[in-house]
């Protein structure tokens, strides 16, 4: 069995006013003492790999696990945000639905990508998985659709996320997590 420990990252401040790349945009203080605690609640048992969006922000969120297991992060492209639900590059401007469900498709549907690669890396243990907020809850839709699971809580605030559990016989179940007492 694969148990995926889905996070997004902590608290990066206000994206409007970082005026340099998103990708490094950094950890605010708040965000390091969020990353600290999120640490200590996944390291209550064993961590055996650890995947990211190479946002900066994603990487610090998870290196305080990084740390404790003596574990090097791997970046992977699909974990990258996706711009309010951008659709497919060459698609924008094309005759999409006002209220275009084609962004958030191919956001779940990059987040599934992610997920096998990481699963075709790892088979079995425990891994973490660094993300942005805006793609856990299609990623999520994705899964009860696909899996018909019963729909999780929705994810709505930093300190929560999601274990996902991939079963050899295909089976898929998902969980949500939160953080006791969690800096806000």
């Amino acid at each position: 069995m694969l148990t995926i420990e889905l996070v997004a990252h902590m608290d990066a401040g206000d994206r409007t006013a970082w005026q340099d790349d998103q990708d490094t945009r950094p950890l605010s203080e708040l965000g390091r003492r969020q990353s600290q605690r999120l640490c200590e609640a996944i390291a209550l048992e064993p961590v055996d790999a650890l995947f990211s969006s190479p946002a900066l922000r994603c990487l610090q969120t998870i290196e305080p696990v990084a740390e404790r297991f003596r574990l090097t992060i791997k970046t992977l492209p699909n974990l990258r945000e996706t711009n309010g639900f951008s659709p497919p590059q060459g698609w924008a401007g094309r005759m999409l639905p006002s209220d275009d469900p084609v962004g958030g498709s191919y956001a779940a549907g990059r987040l599934a990508r992610a997920m096998l690669e990481v699963s075709e890396q790892r088979s079995q243990g425990r891994v973490v998985v660094c993300t942005h907020g805006d793609t856990l809850p299609v990623f999520g839709a994705f899964l009860v659709g696909a899996h018909a699971l019963e729909l999780p809580p929705l994810a709505r605030q930093r300190g929560s996320w999601y274990t996902i559990r991939l079963a050899a016989d295909g089976s898929v179940t998902a969980r949500l997590n939160s953080v006791p007492d969690f800096p806000a």
